[in-house]
């Protein structure tokens, strides 16, 4: 839980597809949400990929709603040469150097 924000993170929950339907998600959250309150949190947070119906079905019914949408960015790292080390070190990239 974040101190801060009062806000507690669930990632990831889900459950293996040979166990689902036993309601063992749920309670995992529910029990989640009981252990938060506890530390005094005022909200908490879940975060998936979009289009994960699995997820939906298990964490709308849990009270959770979408309040955000991210975006996610990657790259492939073939051809990751000693120069991308700029990235490590804090130093301004130009285009030139990816």
């Amino acid at each position: 839980m974040d101190p801060a924000s009062r806000t507690g993170l669930f990632e990831p929950v889900g459950t293996s597809p040979a166990h689902r339907q036993k309601g063992l998600g749920p309670t995992v959250m529910i029990e989640g949400l009981r252990r938060l309150r506890a530390l005094g949190a005022e909200g908490a947070l879940v975060t998936y990929v979009g289009g994960n119906e699995a997820a939906t079905r298990l964490h709308e019914p849990a009270g959770f709603g979408s309040v955000d949408r991210d975006d996610l960015y990657g790259r492939k790292v073939e051809g990751f040469s000693a120069k991308h080390s700029a990235i490590s070190e804090n130093k301004k990239l130009t285009a030139d150097d990816l």
